[in-house]
């Protein structure tokens, strides 16, 4: 057996395996989409990664299956003025993603899956 062909084989069971593995993700994922997806981030202080952080959340929100709502929430726990205004900018007329205080997330205000009148 040559080296082309010990590749090719390679590469077919490679194939093979990932075929088998969407095969599972399509058997085993859930047929309706139920409930709110809600990730809260406590932010304090000064955050030289603010923008990466929220990036991180943001796809990992866009990522979860099985939700019909998704939100963000970013919890201000002193965070200092450039860091708010880089949140305030990252979220920015982004849909489901807000920031409020601790005293607000403290009183669950901002969580949109509760029943407000």
């Amino acid at each position: 057996m040559g080296a082309g062909q010990v590749i090719i084989v390679l590469l077919a069971v490679v194939g093979l395996c990932s075929l088998m593995q969407w095969l599972m993700h399509l058997l085993y994922r859930t047929g309706g989409q139920t409930g709110t997806l809600v990730l809260v981030l406590h932010l304090s202080e000064h955050r030289e990664d603010v923008e990466y952080v929220l990036r991180c959340a943001r796809n990992q929100l866009r990522e979860a299956e099985g939700f019909s709502k998704k939100q963000l929430v970013v919890v201000d726990d002193g965070m200092d003025s450039q860091t708010k205004r880089l949140c305030t900018l990252f979220l920015h007329d982004k849909p489901g993603a807000v920031i409020c205080s601790a005293e607000r997330f403290a009183n669950m205000e901002e969580m949109l899956y509760t029943d407000r009148k």
